[in-house]
């Protein structure tokens, strides 16, 4: 029995491993989003957090998403936006 769990842990990438890579892929799908959004006409309005809820119009943003026009944000770092 513990060997069945030493090889499911050996063979298992770790948990921090796994989020950076899922991470990265976020942040890439994230730039052409931002920068289709930035390019657009009219009032730039940013939603922080919006789960599920895409607003019309808005820059919608999150951790986690599952949906396309929802960029990955987290707004406890540097936001990848210009300033204005």
């Amino acid at each position: 029995m513990l060997k069945k769990i030493i090889l499911k842990l050996y063979h298992k990438p770790p948990k921090y491993f796994v989020d950076h890579v899922r991470i990265r892929r976020l942040r890439a799908k994230s730039k052409t989003i931002f920068k289709k959004y930035l390019e657009g006409e009219g009032d730039k309005k940013l939603q922080i957090g919006c789960g599920n809820n895409a607003f019309d119009g808005w820059l919608n943003t999150d951790l986690t998403y599952k949906k396309d026009e929802i960029a990955y944000l987290d707004a406890g770092k540097r936001f990848p936006l210009p300033d204005e």
